[in-house]
């Protein structure tokens, strides 16, 4: 399995890299090494979309392409309320980004305590169209989302895709499959612990006003 091989933390400055490979349970499954490392996921690509393009600078290339799996590799998935726990060597996060194609929804799922708890910011790749196969798209994910306490703050869509890799003509105006999302803790949610933990909300309260300006 991958993640055998990965015992350690590892540090780069002050990034600290976790040996965790993050789902909704504890289980092995099959990650997929792409052609293109970035579009590497636990899903394979919906032949639905297979034969869309991005067209870009240097020509265009189907997703079937881009998707295409060199290699499976076995990973042991843990949640992530089990790797941070209260009294446990990782601190749950207050600030969450996400570019895992597809796994979304399955991470939002293993991290029911630390949403509710500690995460006061969210930001995500989601995908409007369900362009991996049998994963959640970006509806369902605000759903989750929202019910959870966070409210959307921005969605920034990303590439346009076209259904057929046309070399000459009029290229139509393309689907957008996937969008930059930012969500944020209701304030009413961050203030419901000010009772029991007054400096802890001002910090949470700090820290979310600080995300806004910077978003």
């Amino acid at each position: 399995a991958l993640t055998s091989r990965l015992s350690e933390v590892v540090k780069v400055g002050d990034v600290e890299f976790l040996p965790f490979c993050i789902g909704s349970m504890r289980e092995t499954r099959t990650f997929l090494i792409g052609r293109n490392p970035t579009a590497s996921s636990l899903y394979r690509l919906n032949s639905r979309y297979s034969g869309y393009t991005n067209p870009t600078y240097i020509g265009q290339a189907p997703l079937s392409e881009v998707h295409a799996v060199e290699r499976e590799v076995l990973v042991e998935l843990m949640p992530l309320d089990e790797i941070c726990t209260p009294a446990g060597d990782y601190p749950a996060p207050d600030y969450r980004s996400m570019d895992v194609e597809g796994a979304e929804f399955e991470i939002l799922r293993g991290a029911e305590r630390v949403l509710s708890t500690s995460v006061v910011w969210l930001e995500s790749e989601m995908w409007f169209n369900p362009v991996y196969q049998d994963a959640a798209t970006i509806s369902t994910n605000l759903e989750h989302l929202s019910n959870k306490g966070f409210d959307t703050f921005k969605v920034e869509p990303i590439n346009n895709y076209e259904g057929d890799a046309l070399s000459y003509g009029m290229h139509g105006e393309g689907l957008t499959f996937a969008a930059e999302v930012s969500v944020h803790k209701r304030l009413e949610q961050v203030l419901a612990g000010a009772d029991i933990d007054r400096n802890g909300t001002l910090l949470k309260l700090y820290k979310l006003a600080l995300l806004a300006v910077l978003n």
